[in-house]
């Protein structure tokens, strides 16, 4: 695994927290998306038959009309009447593209043979509206690198931007009873993250790759709090 202590400040924009594109032993980059190049690998990771239950409202493939349901445990169908992502490179585009000035957006790349292709992703959804916590989101890593720690790195450098930034938490939701749940429970405790019981009870919509739907899920949200 990769110490994000190690990085050295790029002195990029507002990004100025050890991440640079200098690459390390183990065939591993992080640094910035840059998302017209990036786009066809993140469809790539987004679009994994594994990852898309952990991602809400993200969808491999352009919906029907009459496709554009969600469903409950029991298979009762309601509309889908809310913004979602497909997972493809113009519509990637377009949505970091909107959201540019709320997110960040930081990626694993492969820098031994395979340079152009990342190993995963991480998004950090910026506060608002005085808000003093960041929102860690879109944690993906690719099928064939995994066990690597590359998703641990990537939440470091997450939690290492929002509070380099002044910011006071992180948080995340973690889609709950999905396959691979104990993957994202793992990494997010392993940092430090606990639990935060809601008022009400959240949920989301992801994917279901084997029936190919939108369900509604559990979401766990965890919180990290810096460090005095």
């Amino acid at each position: 695994m990769v110490n994000p202590e190690n990085f050295r400040s790029s002195g990029g924009e507002e990004f100025n927290t050890h991440i640079n594109s200098e690459a390390f032993a183990n065939g591993v980059e992080f640094r910035l998306a840059e998302i017209d190049k990036d786009a066809e690998e993140l469809t790539r990771l987004f679009s994994q038959s594994s990852t898309l239950p952990h991602l809400s409202g993200v969808t491999p493939r352009r919906l029907a009309e009459n496709e554009r349901y969600y469903y409950d445990n029991n298979l009762n169908k309601y509309p889908l009447n809310t913004s979602i992502l497909t997972a493809e490179p113009d519509e990637i585009k377009k949505y970091y593209a909107d959201n540019q000035n709320d997110f960040i957006t930081i990626v694993a790349g492969d820098s031994s043979k395979n340079k152009g292709k990342l190993l995963g992703s991480v998004t950090v959804i910026k506060p608002s509206g005085g808000l003093l916590y960041g929102v860690v989101s879109k944690l993906v890593v690719d099928e064939a690198a995994r066990g690597r720690g590359l998703g641990t790195s990537l939440v470091k450098l997450a939690n290492k931007y929002i509070f380099d930034n002044g910011y006071w938490q992180s948080y995340a939701g973690i889609i709950v009873n999905v396959p691979g749940d104990e993957g994202p429970r793992k990494i997010f405790a392993r940092e430090g993250f606990e639990a935060r019981e809601p008022i009400e009870p959240n949920r989301c919509i992801s994917w279901d790759s084997e029936a190919g739907i939108f369900k509604i899920r559990e979401v766990l949200l965890v919180v990290l709090q810096k460090e005095a």
